[in-house]
């Protein structure tokens, strides 16, 4: 039997790590793979899943250098598509002393290969057996990748392809924040599943209560929003059942870079895991056990992701988050 697959659709690019005293005169910055998309697809791979990902890479050496890494941690790259005309973005990361992340992004937007992914690029064969879409609003940064992620969510939905998004907001990348805005909620009537974080649904829907946002949300196509909380745990809201709340598990943090794409990723590949989805159910059937199991081990894996640094390097095995369970 053919294993269904989670396909994640946006960015994957080269993160530049520093060393681990932020205080150093002379930082040294290591290589490695970043891209909320891509490390959804990786954490994935290593819950199980059948994980792909979707996107525009540069044809250079740092392509070849993600796309070796991807493969070796068994994501598949069928649906990646190489350009020589495109280069790779680069973004630069340190961290303080809690832990909390600085980003200096380097991309031309003309010339990143992240965000120049087209419409006519989707292929409708790559629905074949897939459960989910996964997308965010990094890649929404130029009209034409903006353009691309809505096609494909039109896609899924026609493939019968449930899309989970996750607008991972990041102020400081976008010179017009009313655009970012615009453009995710351009994105919400297309999603199943949407998961924020307590600080991304206030700046997408200020002053409104979570309360509030899920009903909106839920009028639209929306089956479940999840809310994160980073250490505090996280929320779940369905049409069918009163909001569920999980604190958070108290570790030490080292690196927070991931942490939602973990829970994100853990959520989705626990559904298929565990064979909720047919083609009678769907997740708005979940009953209030499968929502609570579902989001524990979403919050495990997230929890766990902190406890190391980097985005991908730090995402925990199924065996790891069981064992926490």
């Amino acid at each position: 039997m053919t294993q269904n697959k989670i396909l994640c659709f946006g960015e994957l690019f080269v993160d530049m790590f520093a060393d681990r005293d932020p205080s150093a005169t002379n930082q040294k910055f290591f290589q490695h793979p970043g891209g909320s998309p891509a490390i959804v697809a990786f954490a994935a791979a290593g819950y199980g899943a059948n994980a792909y990902f979707i996107g525009k890479l540069s044809d250079d050496h740092f392509a070849k250098y993600l796309t070796d890494y991807m493969l070796a941690n068994n994501v598949k790259m069928d649906y990646a598509i190489n350009s020589k005309e495109h280069r790779c973005t680069i973004s630069f990361v340190r961290h303080d002393t809690a832990g909390e992340r600085e980003f200096e992004i380097y991309r031309d937007s003309h010339k990143a290969a992240d965000l120049a992914f087209s419409v006519d690029e989707w292929q409708e064969e790559w629905f074949t057996d897939a459960k989910f879409l996964h997308c965010g609003s990094n890649c929404q940064l130029s009209l034409s990748s903006h353009q691309a992620t809505e096609a494909g969510a039109k896609m899924a939905r026609g493939n019968n392809t449930l899309v989970s998004y996750d607008p991972n907001i990041r102020p400081a990348m976008w010179a017009e924040q009313n655009l970012l805005r615009q453009r995710v909620h351009e994105i919400f009537p297309y999603a199943d599943l949407v998961k924020m974080s307590d600080d991304e649904a206030e700046f997408l829907f200020p002053g409104k209560s979570e309360e509030v946002i899920a009903q909106e949300l839920f009028a639209m196509s929306c089956q479940i929003m999840l809310i994160t909380r980073g250490g505090k745990g996280a929320s779940a809201y369905h049409p069918q059942h009163p909001p569920m709340h999980l604190p958070g598990i108290k570790v030490e943090v080292v690196d927070t870079t991931g942490a939602g794409d973990n829970f994100i990723s853990a959520f989705m590949s626990r559904i298929l895991h565990l064979g909720l989805l047919s083609q009678d159910t769907s997740i708005r059937d979940f009953s209030v056990e499968q929502l609570e199991a579902l989001i524990k081990f979403a919050n495990a894996a997230a929890t766990m992701s902190v406890t190391a640094r980097g985005g991908m390097d730090s995402s925990p095995s199924l065996e790891q988050v069981e064992q926490v369970l």
